[in-house]
């Protein structure tokens, strides 16, 4: 999802961000992989690397998705969406319509407190309602996307923190990420690193920098409260962390990654520094948004992401 500029918002407009980065741990300097915008970005963040130099009309093309990956080493995996999920731009249909696999986001907090442990997943992705998705239930946006007001995102972020921590067990093993796909245009003051990357098939010029820095909050009993994380990371550190927990022995999670690696992006196992998890859930303060009339909403599309939706 795309932010609101690092720092352009007091704390008492976003609560729940600030309270995730006092509690527990804030990394100032992940980077947007790419300098460009979200499908290329996201897909950095699902396969460590992307063939999409921008936004277009047309099925973005993606191989050795996580979620793939995944299935072949058996690891079990779920998505839930608030809206409609980022997979239907990969023309994933196939995996979109299993109700196992891609769950609304309204189960999430009663499959967290009772699923078996043999059915509940091992890895989640959780997407938010995209501004540049269609408005589907009469739902607010939640994905912090200007015009998009934030508090919608808070209250979706407070949810989510909810119903991980309900269940102690399980939250006493979990690894909360939350970050950004790109930096939405908004104006930061450190640059962008001297780090290249060349497509696949070389179907374009290849980029000479890192997209600007995002938001990166790891919320985690395996974490130190208020711990600030400053080594370089990119959405490829998510998939280093997937490979060094599901498969350690296989040296990476593919060459690509393991390039971003040799670049000098760290994984976001390096961002645990608690050997055994913290015995002590922090409550999240309260907060509501403003009441959300849907029917005053913008629902006719008006970008090609959206007409792509």
């Amino acid at each position: 999802i795309t932010p609101p500029s690092l720092g352009i918002l007091p704390a008492v407009d976003v609560p729940i961000s600030t309270f995730f980065a006092e509690k527990f741990a804030i990394c100032d300097r992940w980077f947007s992989s790419l300098p460009t915008g979200t499908p290329p970005n996201k897909l950095m963040s699902l396969a460590g690397r992307s063939r999409v130099e921008d936004v277009g009309l047309g099925i973005a093309p993606s191989d050795n998705l996580v979620t793939d990956w995944l299935t072949r080493r058996n690891i079990r995996w779920r998505v839930y969406h608030d809206g409609l999920p980022f997979f239907a731009l990969l023309g994933r249909l196939d995996v979109m319509f299993d109700r196992d696999l891609f769950r609304p986001f309204d189960r999430f907090a009663d499959d967290v407190l009772n699923e078996s442990d043999d059915e509940f997943p091992q890895v989640i992705l959780i997407e938010p309602a995209y501004e540049a998705g269609p408005l589907l239930g009469g739902r607010p946006r939640n994905d912090d996307h200007a015009p998009t007001p934030v508090s919608f995102g808070q209250v979706f972020q407070r949810r989510l923190y909810e119903a991980l921590t309900a269940n102690a067990e399980r939250w006493s093993k979990t690894v909360l990420i939350i970050t950004y796909d790109e930096g939405g245009g908004f104006y930061d003051h450190v640059e962008p690193l001297e780090i290249g990357y060349a497509p696949p098939g070389n179907e374009y010029e290849a980029f000479t920098t890192t997209g600007p820095r995002v938001p990166g909050l790891v919320v985690s009993p395996l974490v130190s409260e208020n711990r600030i994380y400053s080594e370089n990371l990119d959405h490829s550190s998510f998939l280093q962390l997937i490979a060094e927990r599901f498969a350690p022995g296989e040296g990476g999670y593919s060459h690509e990654v393991n390039l971003r690696a040799d670049q000098g992006f760290r994984s976001l196992s390096d961002v645990l520094d608690l050997a055994a998890p913290r015995t002590d859930i922090p409550e999240a303060p309260a907060f509501e948004a403003p009441p959300f009339d849907s029917a005053l909403a913008r629902i006719l599309p008006d970008s090609p992401i959206e007409l792509l939706f």
